[in-house]
């Protein structure tokens, strides 16, 4: 517990500025619980995107917000913000364990990639576990979860989004497949 305190501290409060409060907090945003399944919503308006929406709709909702959400009631686990030193820049009052914003971020993330991926958009996983990953870091540096909430909540966001991807393949929801989108060789 100790190393994991001083690396909350080191995130915490290590690089404070005024920017990194502003990054933080539009990171943070990006992945409140509505965010992501707008998104997703509004994807489903161009037939160039739609194929991304059912997937993280899916992934959000189950792993993002209820998954979460049941997590969090059976394993109840203060917040460090609660520490003498923390000056967390936003109140929260369920428990801290996995992290929601985190979870929500990379359930989002992993389906995006999925679907990418099936379509040859590769380049979308260059940005979207990025932003994942930042999303979990601005929780820590906000003063809000710890480390280890925002790891496991990558954890369920990773496996969601892959068992959302699985569930879509076999039961026919996953869009086209790889071979539908190849270009034929000439």
């Amino acid at each position: 517990m100790r190393q994991e305190i001083e690396l909350f501290r080191a995130i915490h409060l290590g690089a404070k500025s005024p920017i990194l409060d502003s990054v933080s907090l539009l990171f943070s945003w990006s992945a409140l619980g509505w965010s992501p399944p707008l998104i997703a919503v509004l994807l489903a308006f161009h037939p160039k995107t739609r194929t991304y929406t059912a997937p993280i709709l899916l992934s959000s909702l189950l792993g993002g917000l209820i998954l979460v959400h049941a997590v969090k009631d059976a394993m109840p686990r203060p917040r460090p913000s609660n520490l003498s030193f923390a000056q967390p820049m936003e109140e929260h009052k369920q428990s801290s364990f996995p992290s929601g914003h985190t979870s929500l971020a990379f359930c989002t993330a992993t389906s995006a990639l999925w679907v990418a991926r099936r379509r040859g958009h590769r380049y979308v996983g260059a940005v979207m576990l990025p932003w994942a990953a930042l999303v979990g870091w601005s929780r820590v540096y906000r003063g809000v979860h710890w480390p280890s909430d925002v790891v496991a909540g990558a954890c369920v966001g990773l496996l969601m989004g892959s068992l959302v991807e699985l569930a879509l393949m076999k039961f026919g929801g996953g869009g086209e497949s790889q071979e539908a989108n190849r270009q034929p060789t000439q």
